[in-house]
């Protein structure tokens, strides 16, 4: 990784939870709408400078990604977004870069860049992947409760998190993609095996166990240009 002794100061890295994410845009969108009434012009949308990335590894830290980027631009700041009680990373975060330009090229270029082992997924801040013409996808980054499961959804991501106890290997765990199905066995017992929520692209679908073993982490990535909120996890 880089030295943090290279010339220049560092851009601000923080973590944030996903309750602070939406206290801020909450904010910052009611902000927007009450600056004038009239106008017609509706200001919401993706910020230019601000790129959501996703599916990280489990073990990526800000510094990985900064690391990652830097060559392409001034960083202003590396958000990873953690669970507020385990701090645990939820395997997304925002990259937010001075100049548009550099978060056009590093979009352009670098969607599917490796990072601590995995590929990850870039998509403008405030929408889905692929972007498109009008007001972005709906966004839901509530955690939710399933039987033996907690979930959420960010535009194009899904990720699922199975609690482990006592801490498993892979050779517990058997999961299966399918278009609109998932079955998730862990050491014998099928936690899950049924629809889903929506539809998925089964090669962008991956799994794996954190660092410490005691969360089975499951990522999927629903079909392009289907980025709308799920109701539920399993249909």
């Amino acid at each position: 990784m880089g030295d943090s002794s290279e010339g220049g100061k560092r851009p601000a890295s923080r973590s944030v939870s996903c309750e602070e994410v939406r206290r801020e845009r909450s904010g910052q969108r009611g902000r927007e709408r009450g600056s004038d009434g009239g106008g017609g012009r509706d200001d919401r949308g993706p910020e230019p400078c601000k790129l959501f990335i996703g599916k990280l590894a489990g073990e990526a830290e800000e510094r990985d990604i900064e690391d990652k980027f830097k060559r392409y631009g001034e960083i202003v700041s590396v958000e990873l977004v953690k669970d507020k009680d385990s701090g645990k990373s939820k395997c997304f975060g925002f990259i937010k870069f001075a100049d548009p330009e550099d978060a056009d090229k590093v979009l352009r270029t670098m969607d599917g860049a490796e990072i601590c082992g995995r590929r990850c997924v870039l998509a403008r801040a405030g929408m889905g992947k692929g972007g498109g013409k009008g007001a972005p996808p709906p966004e839901d980054t509530d955690e939710k409760k399933g039987e033996k499961w907690v979930w959420m959804q960010k535009s194009e991501e899904v990720h699922i998190r199975f609690p482990l106890d006592p801490p498993a290997t892979k050779k517990d765990i058997n999961v299966t993609f399918k278009s609109t199905t998932m079955k998730v066995v862990i050491r014998g017992e099928t936690i899950i095996d049924g629809a889903l929520g929506g539809k998925v692209d089964v090669d962008d679908c991956t799994w794996l166990l954190s660092p410490e073993k005691d969360e089975l982490q499951v990522m999927l990535t629903k079909v392009e240009g289907k980025t709308e909120a799920w109701k539920d996890l399993l249909a």
